[in-house]
């Protein structure tokens, strides 16, 4: 049920009275005889001057009495002030006040009049005040008098009314109202009051509710004087006007009775048959089986018409045709229905109509809803950039999400690679490129060297890119072929570098293929060059390996590197022989011994001639002369390929023990 709360006029009868009210006190002494003989009827035909005569009171005493009863008048007691001792005492009568006091052995004092106007309010419950002194009232616009005249009022309340509040006509505590009288014909005025009506949304009827007395209400009002209201109850919405009221439709099997001025948009589907009604922020739909409809979700709304009913008010007579809606809920294919048509008035190649139908998000049972229609507008618009400036500041988390739509929309609209790369950078984002990569590639691998160089720079996705452009074996055939190019991404900038160590390095050791190289090139004074571009092929290796995994020709640059690799710790780490194997045995004491020998005996002469002269100047032994000869061939051989002969741990033992010993005397300047 809902409430609503009208107002409505009723009666309150303006009532002038009048009359006295006055103190108390007990008659006495001649006051007292005069009551009495007035209120005995056994002495009313008797004289004055018989009564006192009975008394034995003297006839001098007359006009004491005279001046009593004189005072009774004045006083309203009595209805005359004609006294005479020949005069019968039923000449002199109560007034009815008198009688009443003179039966409660009481005379007034000081009596005083009174007028006043005292406002009956018939409406009240039997529990609240009926009477007032001071009201406001309303105007009688409006007001129809005439259903009202038959209401009564009770003299005996309004004087006890009175007497409850005698400080509003100015009277004492200890005052007594005597009399009322109404002084004029009582005059009909207004109050407003308020109702509240209950409406059945099941029934389309209504209830009442009142602190007024509802007998009241049932007895002078109708039906139609609370449903005529029809300013404050059927009341349209406002954005709401020119309804068309019908019937509802027989097919119809359930439905809801709702007033008119009840009714609020709760959802952000709207929409309305602009032959029915015109609602404002709604779409027209001209094929609508409703007035209008407001959907909240995907299985949830409602569909309104307009309908005039003849409504009733429980406990009152009659009825009143009323403007009313009634409403169903909507199906999900009228939901879907109504949705598609309402996207259908939108462009949603402009960003301000985009934000519209991306607001009916939660309309759709569709998941990817949001997405379908941000790509539709991206296809569509155009100005590109400044669609995608502004879903980066309102979507920017769908944004990273959905990353690979976005690379689609530039597929889509065939953006070349510097229009893709200058609009990714600009919106500070990162994309796999995955699509992009493919879509771009033109088969000529030196092009697209330099398109997957500027896609690195926008790129999350590094080594996929290079695989969806099939890309890996051309990148370490530009290291083995040591070619570079002019790049900018961070990871071909470190394949530029790679190429040229590994040029440098192959240079140094004469590397003619992973198995073959001529050490007897390599000059002592590049040992230091050595170690700077075997690390630096190093540090570019870390950072481009991750594009080349997966290479068919990786294998191939790998071998070469392990190569390196072992020359290179040869020449720029000092390793103890018994460390050193295979053909870096070899290499490495050689090198170690001719080293040690031309510490002492200097000069440029060939290893062989090198060992003589040593032996000749007794800087070796004859047994140390033959086994330095032996090292040398040994050294010459791993010094230019990996295939040499086998060296068993015994022989190796007694050169690197004679290469040592010779360090220990020539360092501490022995002969041999």
């Amino acid at each position: 049920m809902s409430e609503n709360r009208i107002n409505i006029k009723v009666p309150v009868l303006c009532l002038k009275v009048s009359g006295e009210y006055s103190r108390f006190k007990k008659p006495a002494g001649l006051e007292n005889l005069v009551l009495t003989a007035i209120g005995t009827p056994a002495l009313s035909s008797d004289t004055w001057g018989e009564f006192l005569g009975r008394l034995a009171i003297p006839e001098r005493m007359g006009p004491l009495f005279e001046q009593v009863v004189r005072e009774l008048y004045s006083n309203g007691v009595i209805d005359s002030d004609d006294f005479d001792l020949d005069h019968r005492i039923d000449s002199l009568e109560f007034t009815d006040t008198g009688r009443d006091l003179f039966e409660m052995g009481r005379i007034k004092q000081d009596p005083k009049e009174y007028s006043e106007e005292i406002y009956f309010a018939p409406y009240t419950k039997y529990s609240d005040p009926k009477y007032y002194f001071n009201l406001e009232f309303d105007s009688p616009e409006g007001f129809d008098q005439s259903r009202f005249g038959d209401i009564t009022f009770d003299l005996d309340n309004v004087k006890w009314f009175l007497a409850e509040n005698k400080k509003q006509i100015k009277a004492d505590k200890d005052d007594e109202i005597l009399s009322i009288r109404l002084d004029d014909e009582p005059q009909v005025l207004c109050r407003k009051k308020h109702i509240d009506l209950q409406f059945d949304e099941t029934s389309g009827d209504f209830a009442f509710d009142t602190d007024l007395d509802p007998n009241f209400i049932k007895g002078y009002f109708t039906a139609d004087d609370f449903l005529g209201k029809k300013e404050e109850l059927s009341a349209l919405p406002k954005g709401m006007s020119s309804p068309e009221y019908t019937v509802i439709p027989e097919e119809w099997e359930s439905y809801r009775y709702q007033l008119p001025k009840d009714f609020s948009f709760k959802g952000k589907l709207r929409a309305f048959n602009p032959k029915n009604c015109k609602v404002e922020d709604a779409t027209p739909m001209d094929s609508l089986r409703y007035s209008f409809v407001d959907v909240l979700g995907p299985e949830l709304g409602r569909g309104y018409i307009f309908i005039r009913k003849k409504a009733t008010v429980l406990g009152l007579k009659g009825e009143s045709e009323f403007g009313m809606l009634v409403s169903r809920p909507l199906s999900k294919s009228e939901i879907s229905e109504i949705l598609s048509h309402v996207i259908s008035t939108f462009d949603s190649a402009s960003y301000e109509e985009l934000n519209s139908i991306l607001s009916l998000k939660e309309i759709s049972s569709e998941e990817s809803y949001e997405s379908k229609w941000i790509v539709n507008h991206l296809e569509k618009t155009g100005d590109l950039i400044a669609s995608l400036n502004s879903l980066n500041k309102d979507k920017k988390k769908w944004m990273q999400k959905e990353t690979a739509l976005l690379e689609e929309v530039f597929c889509r609209r065939n953006l070349n690679t510097e229009e893709t790369v200058k609009i990714i950078s600009g919106l500070g984002m990162k994309l796999p490129c995955t699509k992009l990569g493919p879509h771009l590639a033109t088969g000529d691998n030196q092009k697209d060297l330099e398109i997957l160089d500027r896609l690195l720079t926008i790129s999350n996705s590094k080594g996929i890119l290079v695989a969806g452009m099939n890309l890996k074996n051309a990148l370490v055939s530009a290291v083995l072929s040591t070619d570079y190019g002019d790049f900018v991404s961070t990871e071909l900038i470190a394949l530029n570098a790679l190429s040229k160590s590994f040029g440098r390095l192959r240079a140094i050791f004469a590397i003619k293929s992973a198995t073959e190289y001529d050490l007897s090139k390599v000059e002592e004074s590049e040992l230091d060059s050595i170690s700077a571009e075997y690390n630096s092929a190093n540090k570019s290796l870390s950072v481009v390996s991750p594009l080349l995994a997966g290479a068919d020709n990786l294998s191939e640059l790998q071998r070469y590197m392990d190569l390196i690799q072992n020359l290179a710790e040869i020449y720029s780490k000092d390793v103890p022989l018994e460390r050193l194997n295979g053909y870096q045995f070899g290499v490495g004491v050689r090198r170690k011994m001719e080293s040690l020998l031309r510490s002492k005996l200097h000069g440029t002469d060939k290893l062989d001639d090198l060992i003589e002269r040593a032996a000749k100047n007794k800087v070796i032994t004859d047994i140390e002369n033959e086994t330095f000869h032996k090292i040398r061939k040994f050294g010459n051989g791993c010094a230019h390929t990996e295939d040499f002969p086998a060296l068993d741990a015994k022989q190796k033992k007694a050169w690197v023990d004679a290469v040592n010993n010779l360090e220990k005397r020539l360092k501490k300047g022995c002969k041999a």
